[in-house]
């Protein structure tokens, strides 16, 4: 199957500190010295972040005005943040221990992970493997388990307060779930009544009485107002000319009142002339109060009608000039009608009346391009129009907060994010709409990352574009691209992946290379450097199948063995253990895989009989056996024996059924699982009507697949469309709700 991964932008950030408040190389910006007056000296640090100077080595400096230690911007100086036996690595912001002098910095009775031991974290004596776990304001990982956070259940309801948590290696917190730990009786099972009070902690009062102040109740609440939203609305209001029950004579909410017809029955904000209500914002107006078309003050146009309420009909010059200004010179007004003359040019139709052309055009549709009328009028496309035919995906990828479809003709588009380019237009402008990949006609593959995304054309070449930091598009650079650059020397490939700021690919002798940010071991060449452009994994010639995650990779072997290498700290190097590997080593017990999906913490795999296997990091559920238990080799995933393709996202999973039904497990709070709730899942539910499932994939916090039938090729999305990554046209003005079943991929303007 296609590489499959996701995570949530972002969340891997490195916290950068560095030293010297008091030396004058670190204090309140310079925005802040600007706005202080010029007679009272240096402006005094509010913040620990206007003293950061950005560096690690040197510690982190804070803002402590009162000090003895403070200078004169308030600011004191860092100390070194690594101990006795430990060297500092600014471009890792790590303190690593030496290895050859002592294994444990910090003396706790536990060796460093750099040394092969168990200790996350040797320069904090106070944080190793089974070390007692407290709830801390600020927190601290005390045994190295993110999961585990401190037991504090102050009122005794069986649930841990929320202020307990936890941050993971991905920078997520994980935190009790009880908001108010001092009152038994608020908890996330409790049912929820009328006090104001969130009982069942789900960030809403949804029984409030009286919420716009009206002195009447609301309904649910044993009230009697039918709309306790408008103040406007309770019994006995006297009625306005706004389109409301304003007195509550009518069943249910807002409706119109029945003994006034005329109020506004068109819904076009104007009421009849003969309407009986006082006041409101609806002007009395409207001499035909059934048809919309028609109120006072509206434009006149080519319609047959009195649109404006002066007793005249298509008045001229009015109702031509409408002809003309919406579509041709060609077109005038003719018994209600824009009649035309023209005759259309090749490549061009007349498609009055189709889907998306408005009568009375002239020659306005280019069948060429238009995805409504490809090829002639009526003719729809789900996705793009090329030389007048639909070229539709055959394939989605989504990355950490975008996606991407490849088409049948090569071409690639993308949509969502795209701050560092990864959307491949030339331009960094996010898009809730797909666009195009400049200057690919010929691929055969794609593969997302990040913030980066990865094609591999038909000949073996394999370009990449978007974010650069470490390496991960492998042309020899750390610059972003905004359109498609070859990776320098991979001509051969067969086969690629794209991780967090790293990617990989199979050439043609089955030998994997990898290239990029190289901090965990994932390019896997027996190192912890980076790299520009590919190398060899060590030790791996005989690869079928590859797909990366946040820093770890996998592959299947030609045996149907499967290996990994990299980042294994949570368990998801499938090995049994809990530490990295910079060469693959053996996932236990799998040795008939067809096919892979990883993610930052966690990795699943499809056997060869349609059972669903993964492990690692398992808190949200996303292993699907039931359990939020983590697990250092492979568990079968609950009642899926029947998949034929798996993706894991951040911290939730779907699966493909041999019946095209797809499923999905794990974190839900987004709706990234697709079964019309905000539910967390620990076994797989059904993503609502979507039962002819091609593909499947999933991101930081959104899912897509490619439908097979109804019309092939048709794309969804589904989960938080904040970002664009949904591609059907919401998101970006901050306003549209969680998508909580699958929506369709608009298609290319």
């Amino acid at each position: 199957m296609k590489t499959q991964w996701g995570w949530v932008l972002g969340t891997l950030t490195l916290v950068a500190c560095g030293g010297g408040g008091g030396s004058g190389d670190a204090g309140p910006s310079d925005a802040a010295r600007d706005s202080s007056p010029a007679d009272t000296g240096p402006a005094v640090c509010a913040a620990d972040a206007e003293c950061d100077d950005g560096l690690f080595c040197n510690g982190a400096e804070t803002c402590a005005p009162g000090d003895a230690a403070a200078g004169v911007d308030g600011c004191v100086a860092a100390v070194d943040p690594c101990l006795a036996g430990q060297t500092c690595d600014e471009s890792m912001d790590r303190c690593l221990t030496e290895c050859d002098i002592s294994g444990d910095a910090d003396g706790d009775g536990h060796d460093s992970v750099d040394c092969s031991g168990d200790d996350c974290d040797d320069s904090d004596p106070n944080r190793f493997p089974g070390n007692a776990e407290v709830c801390d304001a600020a927190n601290h990982d005390e045994d190295c388990d993110p999961a585990t956070f401190g037991d504090k259940d102050s009122d005794s309801d069986s649930y841990f307060d929320a202020d307990c948590c936890n941050t993971d290696s991905a920078g997520v917190d994980i935190c009790g779930d009880d908001c108010d730990d001092d009152a038994p009786n608020v908890h996330p099972t409790a049912p929820e009544v009328c006090n104001g009070i969130d009982d069942n902690c789900d960030g809403t009062l949804s029984e409030i009485e009286d919420v716009d102040r009206d002195g009447f109740g609301k309904l649910s609440c044993a009230g009697t107002d039918c709309d306790d939203g408008d103040a406007t609305i309770y019994p006995g209001a006297p009625e306005l000319c706004d389109g409301k029950d304003n007195d509550c004579s009518l069943p249910g909410v807002g409706a119109a009142h029945p003994s006034d017809p005329s109020e506004d029955v068109d819904g076009d904000l104007h009421a009849a002339v003969t309407a009986t209500c006082v006041g409101g914002p609806f002007p009395k107006d409207d001499c035909d109060d059934a048809n919309p078309a028609v109120s006072g003050g509206l434009a006149e146009v080519c319609d047959g009608l009195d649109n404006d309420c002066d007793t005249m009909t298509d008045e001229e010059p009015e109702a031509s000039a409408a002809c003309v200004a919406s579509f041709s010179s060609s077109v005038s007004c003719v018994s209600g009608a824009c009649a035309e003359t023209a005759t259309c040019p090749a490549g061009f139709n007349d498609c009055d009346g189709a889907p998306g052309v408005t009568p009375g055009a002239s020659c306005e549709s280019d069948s060429r391009t238009d995805t409504l009328n490809c090829g002639g009028c009526g003719s729809a496309c789900l996705l793009s129009c090329l030389s007048s035919s639909c070229d539709e995906a055959v394939d989605v990828e989504a990355g950490g907060a975008f996606s991407c479809a490849l088409l049948a003709s090569g071409r690639v588009t993308c949509w969502g994010t795209n701050e560092e380019g990864s959307l491949g237009d030339g331009t960094t402008t996010t898009t809730s709409r797909p666009v195009r990949v400049v200057g690919l006609t010929d691929a055969v593959e794609i593969s997302t990352g990040a913030s980066h995304a990865c094609a591999r054309r038909a000949s073996g070449q394999v370009v990449c574009w978007g974010w650069n930091r470490s390496g991960q598009l492998g042309d020899g650079s750390l610059t972003n691209r905004l359109t498609p650059t070859p990776v320098s020397g991979l001509t051969d490939a067969k086969r690629i992946a794209a991780g967090y700021d790293h990617t990989c690919a199979i050439r043609a002798s089955n030998q994997v290379v990898c290239w990029g940010s190289n901090w965990t071991g994932q390019l896997g060449d027996g190192t912890l450097v980076d790299r520009l452009a590919p190398v060899a994994v060590s030790g791996l010639s005989d690869a079928t199948d590859l797909v990366a995650g946040l820093d770890h990779n996998c592959a299947v072997r030609f045996s149907g063995q499967v290996s990994c290498w990299g980042a294994g700290g949570l368990g998801q190097l499938g090995d049994g253990m809990r530490w990295r590997s910079m060469v693959p080593v053996n996932v236990s017990g799998l040795a008939n895989a067809v096919a892979l999906s990883l993610n930052g913490s966690h990795s699943c795999a499809v056997r060869a009989s349609g059972q669903v296997v993964c492990w690692g990091l398992n808190v949200f559920g996303q292993l699907g056996d039931g359990t939020i238990s983590d697990r250092r080799t492979p568990v079968n995933v609950s009642g899926l024996t029947d998949a034929v393709d798996v993706a894991a996202g951040f911290e939730h999973s779907c699966a493909v059924r041999a019946s095209g039904q797809v499923v999905c497990w794990g974190r839900n709070d987004s709706g990234q699982s697709g079964d019309g709730t905000t539910m967390g899942r620990r076994a797989p539910v059904n993503v609502v009507g979507l039962t002819d499932g091609l593909r499947i994939t999933a991101g930081g916090v959104h899912s897509c697949a490619l439908r097979g039938t109804g019309p092939t090729g048709r794309l969804v999305c589904w989960g938080d469309p904040m970002t664009g990554q949904l591609g059907d046209g919401s998101g970006l003005d901050g306003t549209a709700s969680l998508r909580t079943t699958p929506v369709n991929v608009l298609p290319l303007p």
